[in-house]
């Protein structure tokens, strides 16, 4: 199978021929309708748990800014934690940081404060 270029698609098909093809399974399954876009949330919160940064998730997912792959901040502190932790593993238990949030982060978290208190 030849490689594929780093620019090159990775699906030759649009998003409405996804969209339509995933409805007629749903429906033939009797599955709850999916949607092409939750697919693709769920892309990038893999990427994110597979470790990937967010400039190079950003460039994947065709963002024209890294800002926008943050609006997933609360998906990466988690791996903050890990890192914590193998980092402790290494030095013998010796390192120990405080967990600061981006601004990214704490700009998300408090438009979603926002958005449940209303």
């Amino acid at each position: 199978m030849p490689r594929r270029a780093a620019d090159e698609r990775l699906l030759v098909v649009t998003k409405y021929f996804l969209a339509f093809k995933l409805k007629r399974g749903c429906k033939a399954s009797g599955v709850k309708r999916i949607r092409v876009h939750v697919i693709l949330h769920s892309h990038v919160s893999l990427l994110i748990k597979m470790s990937f940064s967010a400039l190079v998730i950003a460039e994947r997912m065709g963002h024209e800014a890294v800002d926008i792959t943050y609006r997933y901040a609360h998906l990466f502190p988690t791996k903050q934690e890990e890192m914590v932790a193998a980092l402790d593993g290494a030095k013998g238990g010796g390192c120990r940081a405080r967990i600061v949030p981006t601004s990214a982060a704490r700009r998300w978290r408090s438009t979603a404060q926002r958005r449940n208190a209303s």
